[in-house]
């Protein structure tokens, strides 16, 4: 909405004091949710950065594999721990990290 505002001339004015909420249905209140959610993110990322990449679409970039390898280890390891916030966060990093590779092959 605020891109469309802008887009027709309009500027933003900040206002500190101002209420403003939206309505989220139920079903996007869960983990999964919000798991599955992070993974279209990251292949959204992807698509972009092999559309950006002018090496060869085969082989994602150095950052991309080392961020997905470095995942998959924090995976193995987070598996193991009772903090129950470790085990959600490892398991969302690894959503977006596996839609970034699924992002990139896409375009490939």
């Amino acid at each position: 909405m605020q891109r469309r505002l802008l887009a027709r001339g309009l500027t933003g004015v900040y206002l500190p004091s101002a209420i403003v909420w939206h309505y989220v249905p139920l079903e996007r209140c869960t983990p999964q949710w919000t798991i599955e959610r992070n993974y279209r993110q990251g292949v959204e990322r992807g698509r972009i950065t092999a559309a950006e990449s002018s090496g060869s679409k085969a082989i994602p970039p150095a950052w991309v594999v080392k961020r997905y390898i470095g995942g998959i280890l924090k995976a193995a390891v987070a598996r193991f721990t009772l903090d129950e916030e470790k085990r959600f966060s490892s398991r969302f990093r690894r959503s977006y990290d596996r839609g970034l590779i699924a992002g990139y092959r896409s375009v490939s």
